[in-house]
């Protein structure tokens, strides 16, 4: 069974003004969002109030840290100094991931170089082939090989995508 959540006046005249929500189901809905809510830590307040912090899809609930009752709810955003940290890492991940990125290259070049030779080497073989038979063995490993080499491309491409994706996070939030 979920934890029924009791609403302070400051946190029912929260939840009406910042999300709209009427005083009759403002109850109803702290309920719904606090049962899928994550706590994240305790807090302390401006005023020297403390509290349990949960999240849960951009909005923040600040409860009692003892009785079941939500003080204030409000939405989430990044306080300044929480930017520069969260960029100064974010930052970091990306140089980290751009030099998996070229070792990944390397790796992957060193891999694809026989098989490419060997690719080519099957090509010619291929060519030369005077049976059905030896030919459609040359193919099946021709095949084999190219699928070799598709693969690790696609796993290159896979790390460049998450390069690109760490980065357009990090270009936000700069």
């Amino acid at each position: 069974m979920t934890q029924k959540w009791r609403l302070t006046a400051h946190a029912l005249r929260r939840i009406t003004e910042r999300f709209g929500v009427e005083k009759s189901s403002a109850a109803n809905w702290t309920n719904q969002h606090m049962a899928d809510a994550e706590y994240v830590c305790n807090t302390l307040a401006e005023d020297g109030t403390y509290g349990r912090m949960f999240a849960k899809s951009g909005i923040v609930f600040i409860a009692d840290l003892i009785d079941s009752a939500v003080l204030t709810v409000l939405k989430a955003e990044i306080p300044a100094p929480a930017v520069s940290a969260v960029a100064a890492a974010v930052g970091r991940e990306v140089k980290r991931k751009e030099l998996a990125v070229l070792k990944a290259e390397v790796e992957a070049l060193a891999k694809r170089a026989p098989l490419e030779q060997e690719a080519a080497t099957l090509r010619l073989a291929i060519a030369k082939a005077r049976t059905a038979a030896r030919r459609n063995a040359l193919t099946a490993r021709m095949n084999a090989v190219e699928l070799q080499i598709r693969e690790i491309n696609a796993g290159i491409t896979k790390e460049k995508r998450e390069l690109t994706l760490l980065a357009q996070g990090y270009a936000a939030i700069v």
